[in-house]
């Protein structure tokens, strides 16, 4: 196994393993060691199926089954999910929208995982080149680069997740089941149910009334007022 580091703040490529057949306890630790150091892997040239997939990401860990995945699993391994915005038969074969925007991933749940394996089977091109845009950020060096009285006012500050914006219910419904709390503030004052009654987005006054329906009936189930 070679690290090739990409030169830039995050990045290396991986050479010298087939992520298809078992890999020794030394190349897990090693692969591991690597993450921690660059952040962000890329092992080129693989070939690998749904269950090698599978098997090679469950080395690192417990798997999460996602909660936007739904019809888009792949069959008989709920724990594989499918991207695609290929549509068969009149069809998704995959969830389109896998976050269009700077995002971190699994950012509701309780606990956030450690990894995420993304193998890709098609990427388009366009007169030779890649069209795959996927880029990946350093929270690290972002937060270093922050002025010192910035992260001062940050210290013990914590996130209101963006489901209710994102219109992700089934993720609502989710951080809801986990315990999260429904009346928190976001920096302005507003609490989720406050952000479904309308806020100005895109040049657009826009409201939430399935993500209202959803916080009111458990806000009632919690004695917490809805207003």
């Amino acid at each position: 196994m070679q690290s090739v580091p990409s030169g830039k703040m995050l990045g290396a490529r991986i050479e010298g393993l087939d992520l298809a057949k078992p890999l020794a306890e030394r190349e897990v630790e090693e692969i591991i060691q690597a993450i921690g150091r660059y952040g962000v892997l890329c092992f080129p040239r693989q070939r690998l199926s749904a269950r090698q997939h599978k098997d090679f990401a469950a080395r690192f860990g417990e798997l999460e089954i996602n909660v936007a995945s739904g019809a888009y699993q792949e069959p008989g391994i709920p724990e594989v999910m499918i991207l695609s915005n290929i549509v068969k038969d009149g069809k998704p074969i995959g969830l389109a929208d896998a976050g269009q925007d700077w995002h971190t991933d699994m950012s509701y749940s309780k606990t956030i995982a450690f990894a995420n394996v993304l193998y890709a089977l098609e990427v388009p091109r366009r007169n030779g080149k890649v069209l795959g845009a996927t880029e990946f950020s350093s929270m690290h060096a972002a937060y270093e680069g922050l002025p010192d009285d910035l992260k001062a006012r940050l210290d013990g500050m914590t996130v209101l997740h963006g489901a209710v914006l994102s219109h992700q219910n089934s993720i609502l419904e989710y951080i809801i089941s986990k315990g999260a709390k429904l009346d928190a503030k976001n920096q302005i004052g507003w609490t989720p149910y406050m952000m479904t009654k309308g806020i100005f987005l895109a040049n657009a006054f826009k409201e939430f009334p399935e993500e209202a329906k959803i916080l009111e009936d458990a806000m009632k189930k919690q004695g917490i007022p809805v207003q």
